[in-house]
């Protein structure tokens, strides 16, 4: 899967501005996009508005260090999956175990190598795309079982509308009727007539027609017919028969038809008796109800799927009947504070939980028979606020036409519109204003994302001496005008100041009746705007309708940090503008040879001293040539060469090069174009092919990693055991081992069983001693979830060898459980650790392939059964 480099952003975290130039040249060459931190602090603050796909991280920083920085970002769920590199100069204390401990998936060494870096950042992108595209494919997989479910319950509801109207039928032909013969003699059902005295049966052509037989075969006794009554069903039927005691019966059974499959009938019926109470004749009628059986079947194999499908779904789900809740899952018992949902069963929908503003609506789509979806707030029993959507539609369940509710979350989407049409809005004047003069700007921003009545700045001179507030929203400045400034600031809230100003930490309050009285606040939130351990300003934000919580601090931490970003990566553009203007003494300075080429005339424009060095040059001499000239290829090639690098057809090409003295190197030359004032150059960074062997085995090592990767994203299996033996094969070819051996986790046994799936592999242990060997080395690795390099003896697997062998044992996790423990073995050399992360890359992509197959095959069965 290729990588769109022009989409790509990597975050450079470095305090060293020399080094920061250095690495955003080459990867702006190389296409990418480039944001920069200085230091760990500000890299975490501007994760969520830069969002990267790649950091390249130093390790020795003031404040935190790299290590704390690559671990303070992997616990955020959010950002978890962000490729780090780690970046250390090669006479730095560089802990290799404890940058991929912290969560570092790679390290580049200082100097950095340009060629190495861009090839690195190339194989680690692409690896997360892999990651990404398989979180797709689960995702649309998860909607398909969502669209088949929808299909599967609209096919319910039609089948019961037909039920329906089949009893409503059966209803009117039972007793709307007052004259039996004239049912037997118009009927369109079947009918029958039995004499209890003497024997004789008659039934009409309906009834015989519905097991396949004509009047003249069933005969005038019952003989016939209860010869074709299903023998489970015999007892059934005798006993209605002989039940002539009750004025009605109403009874279900099957009978064989002449095609020899069965349908099922219902014969209800009454008796007619004489002065001592004793039956004479037993009639009535015989109705075909096989479809109706299958329709009630299919309804309650629904009812499981949807008891199925809400208990695990995320989002509260309630079915209520005239506004009683019949039914409801975990997610909606733990929104309203309930450990078992069975608590809630026969109680009022809780529309008190739904803020007053919407509870009409709410009523209306809840209650009435409406479908679709609309939005509103709910109280937590915390007392928070959170954007809920709620979806209704009509359900038949356990007999009845109830309603469906379903609430999901949309809490941090409505959040993030609201402050994305904001920022928009600050951007607009942020080149025209001061820091105080932006924070007004934003007030009125927070006043409506806290949804409170008042938001005031208190300028920091101005809470020291506690006499006035100047600054205000804009929502309230009428309010104020016939107020005397400072009037509210009595010693209560000046004690609140004061220890918000101690303690630099927001602190939210509610004012006592008296002060109440004598002001126009109730409930207060003072947030001290901190910038260098100085408070600057504090905001004031007052008279939200319930208590002030956490989320909102958290909605003014976001905006105001959204400002001090905005006013760092200003000043970052500033600075990145001057070390344009630095660019120059860069080059000359670099020890990598550089030249500046007119890509028309071929002529070189510009070139550094480390040029002149490998070419054993002097700067004239330089000066004089043409870069087709340093060539031995032929020149029309090389100009064609430069027409493909204008057309972003070609980044880099090798060369044979001539030095001074005749001499020819191989040499790797990188291309990027510049922009100048009326024509394009190309910059060019050559390299000696020595130099790059090394990048040149890296790079073969990576597209081994790759192409395992690969081959099992697209290998097309017989079953989940053939994929798992693939990636048994492809793990033992990648890391060259002698054996490999995938251990399965028994939940029922809490034992792993040595097992390649497709082929059981039998472990020989001599004696109990020696299960130190790769057996605790499995059992360690699942314990500690992490992998465990070791060595054994070789005997302990098949043979009696006494050559000392190197382990790996590496766990597969699927949902932080441990699901299996692969297990390599060699004896020529130990396994490089970073090796084997890549191998828990790959079983984590296969894991992720054999979950996948098992809910496909789950769909297909549960669709191949409806």
């Amino acid at each position: 899967m290729d990588v769109d480099k022009t989409k790509q952003k990597i975050l450079i975290v470095d305090d060293t501005i020399s080094v920061i130039a250095i690495l955003k040249e080459i990867i702006l060459r190389a296409g990418y996009q480039v944001a920069i931190a200085t230091s760990g602090e500000k890299a975490l603050r501007k994760l969520s508005v830069i969002k990267p796909d790649l950091i390249l991280l130093d390790v020795m920083m003031p404040g935190l260090n790299g290590y704390q920085t690559c671990e303070a970002i992997k616990v955020q769920k959010e950002f978890e999956q962000i490729p780090i590199i780690f970046i250390s100069a090669l006479n730095e204390s560089f802990d290799k175990v404890k940058a991929f401990k912290s969560g570092a998936i790679d390290y580049v060494p200082k100097p950095v190598n340009g060629a190495e870096l861009l090839m690195r950042i190339n194989v680690h992108l692409k690896i997360a795309n892999y990651r990404n595209h398989v979180d797709e494919l689960n995702l649309q997989l998860e909607e398909k079982v969502k669209k088949r479910t929808k299909v599967l319950d609209q096919r319910n509801k039609e089948l019961l509308d037909k039920n329906l109207q089949l009893d409503k039928l059966t209803h009117q032909l039972l007793y709307e009727k007052e004259n039996l013969d004239l049912i037997i003699n118009s009927a369109s059902l079947g009918t029958f007539e039995v004499n209890v005295e003497t024997g004789y049966a008659k039934r009409n052509a309906i009834a015989a027609a519905m097991i396949g037989y004509s009047i003249e075969e069933l005969g005038n006794t019952n003989e016939f017919w209860l010869s074709r009554v299903h023998p489970d069903d015999s007892e059934i039927v005798k006993a209605g028969c002989s039940n002539h005691n009750v004025e009605g019966f109403d009874i279900h059974y099957r009978m064989q038809h002449r095609l020899g499959h069965w349908v099922w009938v219902q014969c209800k019926g009454k008796a007619t008796k004489r002065h001592d109470n004793n039956a004479i004749f037993l009639s009535g009628i015989i109705m075909d109800i096989t479809e109706r059986k299958a329709s009630r079947e299919a309804l309650e194999n629904s009812e499981k799927r949807f008891r199925l499908l809400s208990e695990y779904s995320s989002e509260a789900i309630f079915i209520h009947y005239k506004g009683n809740i019949v039914e409801c899952n975990k997610a909606f018992a733990s929104l309203m504070n309930v450990s078992d949902p069975k608590e809630l069963y026969n109680t009022p929908i809780p529309f008190d939980r739904i803020l007053p503003e919407y509870q009409d609506l709410a009523i209306n789509n809840m209650t009435k028979h409406l479908s679709g979806k609309f939005e509103t707030e709910v109280l937590r029993s915390n007392g928070s606020i959170f954007d809920v959507e709620i979806e209704t539609n009509n359900i038949y369940y356990k007999g009845k036409e109830m309603r469906l509710v379903a609430m999901r979350d949309i809490s941090l989407q409505k959040n993030t519109i609201r402050l994305s049409e904001r920022r928009l809005k600050i951007l607009e004047v942020f080149e025209h204003s001061s820091l105080e003069q932006l924070l007004i700007k934003i007030l009125d921003d927070i006043q409506a994302l806290s949804k409170s009545e008042m938001c005031f700045l208190i300028p920091f001179k101005e809470a020291v001496f506690y006499n006035t507030v100047q600054t205000y929203s804009s929502e309230v400045a009428n309010k104020l005008d016939q107020q005397t400034p400072g009037m509210f600031l009595g010693e209560y809230f000046k004690n609140k100041i004061n220890e918000c100003l101690l303690n630099k930490q927001a602190i939210t309050f509610e004012f006592p009746n008296d002060v109440q009285e004598e002001t126009l606040f109730q409930r207060a939130l003072l947030y001290p705007v901190v910038r260098e351990e100085i408070v600057l300003s504090i905001v004031f934000v007052a008279n939200k309708s319930t208590e002030y919580i956490q989320h909102d601090i958290g909605i003014l931490d976001q905006t105001i940090d959204w400002y001090r970003e905005t006013s760092e990566r200003k000043r970052t553009e500033e600075e990145l503008h001057k070390s344009e203007q630095r660019f120059a003494n860069i080059f000359n300075d670099s020890e990598t040879a550089m030249l500046l080429i007119d890509p028309e005339s071929n002529a070189i424009i510009q070139h550094n001293k480390a040029a002149q060095v490998m070419y054993q040059m002097t700067e004239a001499e330089l000066d004089d040539k043409k870069f087709v000239e340093l060539c031995t290829n032929d020149s029309k090639d090389v100009q064609a060469d430069f027409l493909r690098v204008l057309k972003h057809e070609l980044s880099s090409m090798r060369y044979t090069h001539i030095m001074s003295d005749a001499s020819v190197k191989q040499v790797d030359v990188f291309f990027s174009i510049i922009d100048s004032l009326n024509r394009q150059l190309i910059f060019t960074i050559i390299i000696d092919r020595s130099a790059s062997f090394k990048a040149q085995n890296e790079l073969l090592k990576v597209n081994q990693r790759l192409n395992g990767l690969d081959n099992i994203v697209h290998y097309h299996p017989n079953s989940i055991n053939d994929l798992l033996d693939y990636a048994v094969q492809q793990v033992i070819q990648y890391t060259a081992s002698q054996f490999g051996y995938l251990y399965e986790y028994s939940q029922e046994k809490n034992v792993f069983l040595l097992n390649n799936y497709s082929e059981e592999v039998p472990l020989v242990l001599k004696n109990e001693d020696q299960q130190i060997g790769q057996v605790a080395c499995v059992v360690q690795s699942a314990h500690e979830k992490r992998i465990v390099l070791g060595d054994s003896m070789n005997n302990l697997i098949k043979g009696e060898s006494n050559q000392l062998i190197y382990s790996a044992s590496i766990p597969i996790l699927n949902k932080e459980k441990v699901v299996g423990v692969m297990w390599i073995a060699k004896e020529d050399e130990q396994y490089d650790l970073f090796d084997v992360e890549q191998v828990g890359l790959l079983l984590e992509t296969t894991w992720l392939l054999v979950e996948k197959q098992k809910l496909q095959d789950e769909l297909d069965n549960h669709i191949y059964q409806h």
